[in-house]
């Protein structure tokens, strides 16, 4: 009887001893890691926000829609070419009095040339101002 007895009291203290054990550290470890869990969820649908408010932000502005009839060609101006006349219109550039009151700094890195090229946005501007007083007319003798 006393075998049984000390089996069933052993078998107590190791089942208190066993919960004790679970509830100090493996439940806490539980609950840390639900914890954790919830700031990271909560971090990530933070973070989905300013990435949703970044792409908004980063999208660019519409470009104006100009009619065709109000777009020069930008191509009269010496050193203006086909290739740097659509870079200009990409950017928004579609008519000489556009052009004029551009900035040199800003046209070259609009144009972004190569090392080998060489422009001379001062000059475009100039040629362009007058060629807009002149009412989009080109003086054909150069």
């Amino acid at each position: 009887m006393i075998f049984v007895t000390g089996l069933v009291i052993g078998l107590i203290i190791g089942w208190i001893i066993e919960w004790t054990i679970d509830l100090i550290y493996w439940r806490r470890d539980e609950s840390i890691a639900s914890q954790k869990l919830a700031e990271a969820e909560a971090r990530i649908r933070e973070l989905e926000m300013e990435l949703e408010l970044a792409n908004k932000q980063a999208e660019p502005p519409p470009m104006p829609q100009t009619a065709i009839h109000e777009k020069d060609h930008l191509e009269k101006i010496n050193g203006i070419g086909p290739v740097f006349a659509k870079k200009l219109n990409n950017a928004g550039i579609f008519t000489f009095a556009e052009l004029a009151a551009e900035d040199p700094q800003r046209l070259r890195e609009i144009i972004n040339p190569q090392d080998w090229q060489k422009i001379e946005p001062e000059e475009w501007i100039d040629e362009a101002r007058q060629i807009a007083k002149e009412g989009g007319k080109m003086i054909e003798a150069r």
